[in-house]
């Protein structure tokens, strides 16, 4: 189709082009600076208005910080939307204050009520606006068709999306323009794979139990190099939930679901398992399994061997063995880890001393269980973190992680603990090397990724430090607090101080690494009240914070890094 025209739908009514911009971050900045978010957006909006005119577009709705906008044609709309995005990134590295948004484009048949358009094809539009990066813009295979030309514009396949409210799949592509994109990992590998929390119908199994058995099953899954493996941050959120798979599909980009049941019948466990094609629902494989607590050693292997060979025989047998990893000979060294991973991911002290206590006694039954080691090293670690006054010798934790990757130098668990102690034992060079293996064994953990993006902060590259930790926010819909740290530690570290007091100020349970950004964030913008507040809130929950002691235990290699953090925390009148 030429450039300038327009489809007919086969009710006879002409085809228009929809364009839906949303401002990304705006509800957090207002709740943080009305005057200073709606005088952002008002400029955005000074900038786009007119080049949605110029582009032959007619503004047709507004709903709080989204703009609606038609075309008579896909040319008028996609250039619109480059100008746009292409505009504001001009704008922001001149200095400008505006937000940056997310478009969507979806050509199609639409009602008509007085000024206003009603339809499947605005909300496809809203839809793909959704996909979109920061800075992006997605649009559907139906606009492609109607593209006259491309004009050099990249366009990069994201595949088939089930969208919410709308029947039938959607062809979705995104065009390039150089913004902080997500690497779609999912659409690089031939298969992507969610794995559910295991359900209790009979309400008798221990909840660690049942959260035991997924997460065994994602790191077995994870070490095949044809499966894109979702982490446990992305998938434990529908925790006690009746989900369809195919909203789990759509909300994480994958093909396949693993979702299971784990029944107890008196001193007897049955566990129920299903393979599920995401997109169109039908159950590929269920199988069931009986025993006891354990036989769960076995069971989990043979439940890892039996999905793996039910995914297309896509995987050879001779690799099953691989996703294995390495079981204690006692099954209550099993049990007992598994109690402290479910107690280990509550974050607590008191849940942190539970979990400490419980991988205690499960190395004393099996001291070179490898799971355990990088368990007791994590909560080492965590509680090192804690302390107010300095967190001392590292190093015999340093020492326990690297035995653990030693033992099992395939699991993903134990590279990445080993990465994380590395850092704050402040050797950076070891820990990148283990991060970067961690991601190597599963590069879909989003955890994995969070966790990396400090340490890029830490080598003095903070905007890899972003890409990382927003990479790791598109692959978990629904986050941890802790995410908010690294977020704005990283924004803070690449000098986008309205961003990282944005990224602080959305962490639900702040913490003292959440509240420090915030103050040095919001004093290098110069809201000394703002500040002030925020240093209150850190001195209040600690009443020992010294800044000196704070900078102690972020292990910046650059100096300069290392300073600019703790003049912004002075800045903010901590003291120390």
């Amino acid at each position: 189709m030429s450039a300038g025209t327009s489809a007919s739908s086969e009710s006879g009514s002409l085809d228009v082009a929809i364009l839906v911009a949303d401002a990304v971050g705006y509800s957090r900045a207002m709740s943080r600076d009305e005057a200073a978010a709606l005088g952002a957006f008002g400029a955005s909006r000074r900038l786009i208005d007119p080049l949605i005119r110029q582009h032959g577009g007619r503004i047709f709705a507004t709903a709080g910080d989204s703009i609606l906008a038609e075309f008579g044609c896909a040319d008028g709309a996609v250039g619109c939307a480059v100008a746009i995005q292409r505009g504001i990134e001009t704008a922001l590295a001149a200095g400008a204050l505006l937000m940056r948004f997310r478009i969507g484009v979806h050509l199609g048949p639409v009602h008509r009520v007085e000024t206003d358009l009603l339809g499947a094809t605005v909300n496809i539009a809203a839809r793909l606006e959704g996909l979109s990066n920061t800075g992006g813009i997605c649009i559907s295979a139906a606009v492609r068709d109607a593209l006259g030309s491309l004009d050099g514009l990249v366009l990069e396949p994201v595949g088939q999306r089930i969208l919410k409210n709308i029947e039938a799949p959607i062809e979705v592509l995104r065009i390039r323009l150089g913004e902080p994109g997500r690497e779609d990992f999912l659409e690089q590998r031939r298969l992507g794979v969610a794995v559910l929390p295991f359900t209790d119908p009979s309400g008798e199994v221990a909840g660690y139990l049942a959260d035991g058995l997924a997460d065994d099953l994602i790191a077995g899954l994870a070490r095949f190099r044809t499966l894109a493996v979702m982490g446990r941050g992305a998938t434990f959120h529908y925790r006690g939930a009746a989900v369809d798979p195919r909203r789990v599909a759509a909300d994480l980009g994958v093909g396949f679901v693993v979702r299971g049941t784990c029944v107890a019948e008196g001193a007897a466990l049955r566990i129920g398992i299903e393979l599920v094609a995401a997109g169109t629902g039908p159950v590929l494989w269920a199988e069931r399994f009986e025993g006891t607590a354990s036989d769960l050693l076995a069971t989990q292997d043979t439940i890892v061997e039996r999905v793996v060979a039910a995914l297309a025989g896509r995987i050879a047998a001779a690799g099953q063995a691989d996703s294995i990893r390495r079981r204690p000979a006692s099954p209550a060294a099993f049990d007992l880890v598994l109690q402290g991973i479910f107690h280990a991911h509550q974050t607590e002290p008191a849940a942190t001393a539970t979990a400490l206590r419980l991988f205690d006694e499960a190395l004393a039954l099996e001291p070179d269980y490898p799971l355990a080691l990088a368990w007791q090293a994590l909560m080492q670690l965590r509680r090192w973190g804690w302390a107010p006054t300095g967190g001392g010798d590292l190093q015999p934790v340093l020492e326990r992680a690297r035995r653990a990757a030693t033992l099992d130098p395939g699991d993903g668990w134990c590279q990445l603990v080993l990465g994380q102690v590395a850092m704050y034992a402040g050797d950076l060079d070891l820990a990148a090397v283990h991060h970067k293996r961690a991601t190597a064994l599963n590069p879909f953990d989003a955890h994995i990724l969070a966790l990396r993006s400090p340490l890029a902060v830490y080598l003095g590259k903070p905007e890899e430090g972003v890409l990382l930790i927003e990479r790791a926010l598109r692959l978990d819909p629904f986050p941890p607090p802790w995410y908010a740290s690294n977020h704005g530690l990283a924004l803070y570290a690449a000098r986008r101080y309205a961003e990282a007091a944005a990224a602080y100020a959305a962490a639900a349970m702040p913490q003292t690494g959440v509240l420090a950004g915030l103050a040095a964030s919001l004093a290098r913008l110069g809201d000394a009240a703002g500040a002030r507040q925020a240093a209150a809130r850190l001195m209040a929950r600690e009443p020992h914070f010294r800044v000196d002691v704070f900078m102690t235990m972020r292990p910046f290699r650059e100096a300069a890094d290392r300073r600019h953090l703790r003049e912004g925390l002075r800045l903010a009148g901590l003291p120390g």
